[in-house]
């Protein structure tokens, strides 16, 4: 594209299209639903913009406001058992909440539970986490995208339903 056209492009405004099957995912402070925005309030932000990056075709994006969600849902996950996850890598915090548990007097319903969610995180972590947050020339396409969005809401879901909060 030459300079002027550029320059053209850049002082005036943009209209971006969004195909119908995706408006339903632009700018939605409910898209995981009331009780995990309730749970999670400081998830909004992120939640709402993934939402809105997948609907504009923005699949990277989309891709890394989930996982600053599940980041989120790990520390509170590691704050219920007693790990502190302030500044750590998600796989130091994932090791120090499964020793935690090994070791916790919880009943074990409990217990059971946050051994798989910490479980799930690990797999998070290798599957999405991991590939999006480092270089790589092949990234996600749009219906990986809103498989890792499913994926994403509804384990927020499952957490906020096992009595996990911020």
């Amino acid at each position: 594209m030459s300079r002027q056209l550029v320059k053209y492009f850049k002082a005036k405004e943009a209209v971006f299209r969004i195909p119908p099957e995706r408006k339903t995912y632009f700018e939605r402070d409910d898209l995981f639903g009331p009780a995990v925005a309730t749970a999670f309030p400081s998830c909004a932000r992120d939640i709402e913009r993934a939402g809105s990056c997948y609907a504009l075709g923005q699949e990277d994006a989309c891709v890394h406001h989930l996982m600053m969600v599940l980041e989120r849902g790990l520390k509170a996950l590691a704050a219920r058992v007693g790990v502190s996850g302030h500044y750590a890598s998600w796989q130091v915090i994932i090791n120090e909440i499964e020793k935690k548990l090994k070791s916790s007097s919880l009943p074990v319903p409990e217990r059971v539970f946050y051994n798989e969610v910490n479980a799930q995180f690990s797999f998070l972590k290798v599957a999405y986490r991991n590939h999006s947050e480092h270089a790589h020339d092949d990234l996600y396409d749009m219906p990986k995208a809103l498989h890792i969005l499913d994926h994403v809401k509804e384990f927020m879901r499952a957490l906020e339903k096992g009595g996990l909060s911020e």
